[in-house]
């Protein structure tokens, strides 16, 4: 299916900063613009990125790397009077967690580096529940704009937004879509650097084909997600649910996000 481009603004420092607007759901209305976006990190943020952001005004900004991330990264978002919430996501390779490292270092092949990412991916839906129901809950009260970011804006930004999304009534066809656009927006060869040069001091060296797959959205990876949520939960409604998103909260985000009918 065509994507249309949803947004104006778009950021230089942060490829793949994007807004979430725009999307029309099963009943045809339409996701708002300019009330929440998905990025990557802002550390290379240029002065025109900036005053874009600052005119933006988020009110909410989520920090869905690691400690260690964030860290050895320290970056903050060029906007004043907002929530910052950290919430040191470790289900991801850049976060230094020790056992996801270690099943690429077993098997540093396309076959393991798949493997390492179907299991990351089937470990998202519970690490970012509480993270995504917070951001439900702000935008049910008006906190809005929400900013929410990982490293790289794939995969934990990914099933963030994924999963909001589908508690709009998004259709899954349009949230897989928004899912693949990363690989429009992000900057592939400074992610495949960053990536070749973190496992090198980890003692690891991979091929090109292997590098590919550590470096862009694939379906595959998302599929392991929900794969998860189908076996544990039945069904996305089911674990929007568990996770303190039910009917009502739900309807509040469809209330605050969608166009009028």
């Amino acid at each position: 299916m065509s994507v249309p481009e949803l947004s104006n603004l778009c950021l230089t420092g942060a490829p793949n900063f994007r807004d979430l607007g725009g999307y029309l759901t099963s009943d045809d209305r339409r996701v708002k613009c300019g009330r929440v976006f998905r990025s990557g990190d802002s550390g290379n943020l240029t002065p025109e990125d900036i005053a874009l952001m600052q005119r933006l005004g988020a009110k909410l900004v989520v920090d869905l790397r690691s400690d260690t991330e964030a860290k050895a990264n320290e970056i903050r978002w060029p906007v004043e009077k907002a929530e910052f919430v950290a919430a040191n996501i470790l289900a991801d390779l850049r976060a230094g967690n020790k056992s996801i490292i270690e099943l690429l270092q077993q098997d540093p092949t396309p076959h393991g580096a798949g493997a390492m990412m179907e299991t990351t991916y089937s470990v998202l839906p519970h690490a970012l529940g509480p993270t995504i129901a917070h951001i439900a809950r702000r935008i049910v009260a008006g906190n809005t704009p929400v900013v929410f970011h990982c490293s790289i804006g794939r995969d934990r930004a990914g099933i963030t937004a994924a999963m909001l999304l589908f508690a709009l009534g998004v259709p899954r066809d349009t949230v897989i879509a928004d899912y693949l656009r990363t690989n429009v927006h992000i900057n592939a060869g400074f992610i495949r650097e960053i990536t070749k040069t973190y496992l090198a001091r980890q003692g690891t060296e991979l091929d090109e084909e292997t590098l590919d797959i550590l470096t862009f959205a694939r379906i595959e990876h998302f599929h392991a997600a929900f794969r998860t949520v189908k076996v544990e939960y039945g069904t996305v409604t089911a674990y929007l649910d568990t996770i303190g998103i039910d009917a009502a909260m739900g309807e509040g985000m469809r209330e605050r996000l969608l166009e009028p009918a």
